[in-house]
């Protein structure tokens, strides 16, 4: 069996959230080709997100301000939901089963490394995020059954790509910025200023936890929407600043390789979040849905 990477990891186990089923005889949050997603599952599938972004950003649904932030949130929460009913439809389908050998030995090891092997751990940790263990376990099951629909839709994908290579320098404020660029504007190396910066302690670069300098080969298609024009830009072009969090980014365009050979990181990351994101929406487009909430 191949080795997959699973969204239940060993930092944040992702929760049971059963899309099909009346849940207690409520009224569905959406439906799915004639399959009803609970409002059980739904308002878990909430609950879940308000705890991952509890600590970074506080209760999203409970501030006041945020109520955009907080819808946002709900239809994040529904398309999850909706998304994995889709690839449960598939599974069926084309016969996907996850044998229960490997749900087995996935559900020891995360036992193991994220509970302790401590039934008490699992269960203080499924009363604390409104669930049961059983349902954590049909959690990593939904996503070992995710992982082989994403093989089956992405069998044909090849290991190669047209990929950019890419140097990076990243600014705290608008002051460092221009420091940077009256440095790069005198013919310093992009590069060298980068490695110089790294170990500038006041710089950006040395305090961001991603490191400036060659970022190496990118496959074209990583790069975000807003920044396509790296992929025509003539090489040894500087382009920016652009925005990411907290930070301004300068891009040198190094190379172009039509023909590069994607890394096993890269590959998946293509499967998963190119052309299987891409997949699931034209399947979305395709199917028949109603949202009943989180609209």
């Amino acid at each position: 069996m191949r080795r997959r990477w699973i969204a239940a990891s060993l930092t944040g186990i992702s929760i049971f959230l059963a899309g099909c089923g009346g849940g207690g005889g409520d009224s569905p949050a959406a439906t799915v080709n004639g399959h009803d997603i609970s409002m059980t599952s739904y308002n878990q599938a909430v609950f879940q997100r308000r705890a991952q972004l509890q600590n970074q950003y506080g209760d999203v649904c409970g501030i006041k301000g945020l109520e955009a932030a907080c819808k946002i949130l709900k239809q994040q929460a529904l398309q999850s939901l909706i998304d994995a009913e889709i690839v449960r439809e598939y599974a069926d389908a084309h016969q996907i089963t996850i044998p229960q050998g490997d749900l087995d030995r996935e559900w020891f090891v995360i036992m193991k490394k994220r509970f302790a092997g401590r039934l008490d751990v699992l269960a203080a940790y499924a009363k604390k995020n409104q669930t049961t263990p059983a349902d954590i376990k049909l959690g990593i099951a939904d996503d070992l059954l995710q992982q082989e629909v994403v093989y089956d839709v992405t069998k044909t994908m090849s290991q190669y790509a047209p990929a950019i290579r890419l140097g990076i320098i990243r600014a705290g404020n608008r002051k460092e910025l221009q420091n940077i660029l009256l440095i790069l504007r005198t013919g310093h190396d992009f590069l060298l200023t980068a490695r110089n910066l790294s170990v500038s302690p006041t710089s950006q670069c040395a305090k961001s936890q991603s490191h400036c300098g060659d970022l190496g080969f990118v496959p074209d298609a990583f790069v975000p929407p807003e920044r396509q024009k790296l992929l025509t830009a003539p090489l040894g072009s500087v382009l920016g600043p652009y925005i990411s969090q907290n930070e301004l980014e300068l891009f040198l365009v190094e190379a172009r390789d039509p023909h590069f050979k994607m890394s096993n990181t890269q590959a998946y990351a293509m499967r998963s979040g190119v052309l299987f994101a891409a997949w699931l929406k034209r399947q979305e487009q395709a199917a028949q849905i109603s949202r009943h909430v989180a609209v």
